[in-house]
């Protein structure tokens, strides 16, 4: 069995879709680094990128065994087979974001949880995807929401985890929005 990690490809791994099953990939080795003498394939592929676009991309994949040797990071097992599946897999994200960006996140976190619109049963709810800044605790944080277009926003919702240990409250937060090059 094989698997993708996001240290090995330019999109999110579970963005990307292989059209045909059976396709030739090209296999090689790794030369360096722990994974040193482990063999990889790349195959031609397609992902969905940060704007919602479909983007020919290269998807190289690993031994299941060898995964999870390089940090915390994504990985996938299972592929769609066409940009749709994609789209209906990936969270829900405000249709005016085109991307979201964090000074930190933790590895087994999404930072798209921020937008998904998806709202938690509780502070401590596991069930959805988060985004935390573990283990960053004490150190000042910034995320950034980056929208397709200009438009007028009315309200903010924030939700905020608390898992009564690592990851707590914040004891202050603000909100700045540019206009015109300026920070308000």
């Amino acid at each position: 069995m094989l698997c993708a990690e996001a240290a090995d490809n330019e999109h999110n791994v579970s963005s990307y879709f292989v059209e045909r099953l059976g396709m030739q990939g090209e296999l090689t080795t790794y030369t360096e680094g722990v994974l040193n003498g482990i063999p990889c394939v790349t195959l031609p592929a397609a992902a969905l990128n940060a704007e919602g676009e479909s983007v020919v991309s290269d998807l190289t994949l690993l031994p299941y065994y060898a995964w999870n040797n390089r940090g915390n990071a994504p990985m996938n097992v299972w592929f769609a087979r066409d940009v749709a599946t994609v789209i209906n897999s990936l969270p829900r994200m405000a249709n005016n974001v085109s991307g979201v960006f964090a000074t930190h996140t933790y590895g087994n976190d999404d930072v798209f949880a921020i937008v998904d619109g998806v709202r938690p049963a509780h502070s401590f709810d596991k069930s959805i995807p988060r985004w935390t800044s573990w283990p960053k605790t004490g150190k000042t944080q910034q995320v950034e929401i980056r929208l397709k277009k200009r438009q007028a926003v009315e309200s903010v919702q924030v939700y905020w985890y608390d898992d009564n240990g690592g990851v707590q409250l914040p004891v202050s937060w603000t909100m700045e929005y540019e206009d015109g090059g300026e920070w308000h």
